[in-house]
């Protein structure tokens, strides 16, 4: 007697899911080199900060785990950053991105924008809608300067508008911060 599995139907959740389960599985898990893949996210502060910016949108090296952290206006200011961001990464470092990684917000998909990375030779990975582990480097990056932004701004009893200074401190502290997946010998 032959025995059959029953055929279970699934439901257009269960097919996203795994569809997002074979992505990360496709994706190594840190980059070979410094530059090869950033990750990228765009985060809004609680509040307007003192210099009237609402957002910040960082960048983050897959391979030295460092950051660049630039802030915004609005949203649309997206393109402009990474444009000039790019132009520093070809002028101080000598290089060019290989991939980049980010979620699928609006600002990620703009027409401009993905034709800035696509000119430039970057293959442009994005994480299918409403599945932020799929950036879960930015994700986690975000949730750390944040908590450590906001730990410092109660700390020097600083209002809520001074988010932008605390934010670059955090980052200028983390950026600093020796990480052993590096593998560096400290002098």
């Amino acid at each position: 007697m032959e025995l059959r599995s029953p055929l279970i139907p699934l439901s257009a959740q269960d097919v996203q899911k795994a569809k997002c389960l074979l992505h990360l599985i496709l994706l190594p898990i840190q980059g070979s080199q410094p530059f090869k893949r950033i990750h990228s996210d765009l985060k809004s502060f609680p509040v307007v900060s003192y210099h009237k910016y609402k957002y910040f949108i960082v960048f983050l090296d897959d391979y030295t785990g460092f950051a660049w952290v630039t802030l915004l206006r609005d949203k649309g200011s997206a393109i402009t950053a990474l444009k000039q961001w790019l132009a520093l990464i070809r002028n101080q470092y000598n290089t060019t991105i290989k991939e980049w990684m980010s979620d699928a917000g609006g600002e990620y998909k703009s027409d401009a924008f993905l034709r800035t990375l696509k000119d430039d030779g970057i293959t442009v990975l994005q994480s299918v809608p409403y599945v932020s582990q799929q950036n879960g480097r930015a994700e986690r990056f975000m949730r750390t300067i944040m908590d450590k932004a906001q730990a410092m701004r109660l700390e020097a009893c600083l209002p809520q508008n001074q988010w932008e200074f605390v934010v670059a401190h955090a980052t200028h502290c983390y950026n600093r911060t020796p990480m052993s997946r590096l593998k560096c010998i400290l002098l």
